[in-house]
């Protein structure tokens, strides 16, 4: 185990971290990259095939659990769990050749990936003042490694060794989970620990929760979790992307290559003005300016052309990836250590519902309006959280995560 003293410790932290994102990115997003060819194997329809993905995605449900293990195990435990469970559930995946086989791949996936598990421990770890700076730094490190690798293995991969070639990348995340035992216990859990002096073991504590829904916080705690949950229903767009720009906009295979590489990109500057935006304006107005642009990248990919698209493309997943970063930076802030986990969960959680919720949601209303538009749809719910951030969540810009009370 390295020595925290030591001027490496931090640099190596970050570099590991970065490490495990560009595992979370890479398997969080390379099922969204052959939708398509998914459907022509196994011979289903877009809508099957959004059911598949929403009945899959109740497995982010599970991230609520990881969260509050969190809370009872340590977080770098937790981390080291989810870089495994990213590698063998995307052996799983490739060795699946039924739709339920390869939805229960996916429910496993889904499990492991998003988990948020190392935003914690990076958050408890840093100084207030670049928290959002270091944390925006590993997920840009983590979108270019996990991200851009995504159309340039769709591109060498699959015409070659077909969709399941794009799991290999993955099982590395096996090997990197046990660098996690280098690295020493967050210390503001270390020290929540000493002083609470919890050393029971595992035990489902039903207080932890309750606390979370204190009368002092519960505006918050609910406006955060509705937030997620929106979110989640608006990562639809992510899922059926590929096959909707395959299917009813027919652009070629190398359009929806550049497309997909734009949306890469999107994700990797969403990050980057998350982080900076964030720490110089504040939490609260960089969601309202996320939540506004989306809908109107949606009406460039509706209405416009290739290169409408392409732009439209980039602005949606600047703001979607801004809006989850944030979203979920701001409830790891809004909450005390000893609850951190939980209630970070819970915001998860909500997200996990948004995504089976819109899934389901969208394969039912594209049948009367087209995909497109249920896009469209889905992204007015995210305006109407504007109001409600603005009342109820408290700004926690420079907060310090230890002196955070319920008062």
């Amino acid at each position: 185990m390295l020595k925290e003293d030591r001027k490496y410790y931090f640099p190596l932290l970050l570099i590991f971290l970065c490490l495990n994102d560009i595992f979370d990115s890479y398997c969080t997003n390379y099922p969204n990259s052959y939708g398509s060819f998914i459907e022509l194997e196994f011979g289903i329809t877009h809508s099957v095939y959004l059911i598949i993905v929403g009945i899959a995605s109740i497995g982010t449900y599970f991230v609520f659990f990881n969260q509050y293990l969190c809370d009872l195990l340590g977080r770098r435990i937790m981390i080291f769990i989810v870089l495994l469970g990213l590698g063998l559930s995307s052996l799983f995946i490739s060795l699946s050749t039924t739709p339920l086989q390869y939805t229960i791949g996916l429910f496993f996936i889904y499990i492991f990936f998003s988990s948020d598990v190392w935003v914690i421990y990076l958050s408890e770890q840093s100084s207030e003042k670049h928290r959002a700076g270091y944390i925006s730094l590993v997920l840009v490190f983590g979108s270019v490694g996990g991200g851009l690798t995504i159309p340039l293995f769709r591109a060498l991969l699959i015409p070659s060794f077909g969709w399941r070639s794009m799991t290999w990348f993955a099982y590395i995340a096996i090997g990197i989970a046990f660098l996690a035992f280098m690295f020493k216990e967050s210390r503001i859990y270390r020290e929540m620990k000493v002083q609470k002096k919890d050393r029971k073991g595992i035990r489902f504590n039903l207080k932890k929760f309750v606390k979370i829904f204190d009368r002092k916080i519960i505006k918050s705690t609910i406006t955060i979790s509705l937030l997620g949950f929106f979110v989640g229903w608006n990562y639809v767009f992510l899922i059926s992307g590929e096959p909707y720009l395959a299917a009813e906009k027919h652009f070629d295979t190398s359009q929806i290559d550049l497309i997909i590489t734009a949306i890469v990109l999107g994700a990797i500057i969403g990050y980057i003005l998350a982080g900076i935006l964030s720490d110089y304006i504040g939490r609260k107005p960089v969601i309202c300016i996320f939540s506004v642009i989306i809908p109107l990248g949606l009406i460039m990919i509706i209405l416009g052309n290739f290169i409408a698209s392409f732009i439209g493309g980039f602005l949606v997943s600047i703001s979607f990836w801004g809006l989850f970063v944030i979203s979920r930076m701001i409830a790891i802030e809004s909450f005390p250590t000893d609850i951190r986990g939980t209630g970070a969960g819970f915001r998860s959680f909500s997200y996990a519902v948004g995504t089976t919720v819109g899934s389901f949601f969208t394969a039912y209303i594209l049948v009367f309006i087209g995909l497109g538009w249920s896009f469209l749809l889905n992204s007015i719910f995210l305006l109407t959280m504007i109001p409600f951030v603005i009342l109820f969540v408290k700004e926690t810009k420079g907060i310090k995560l230890d002196k955070i009370t319920i008062i």
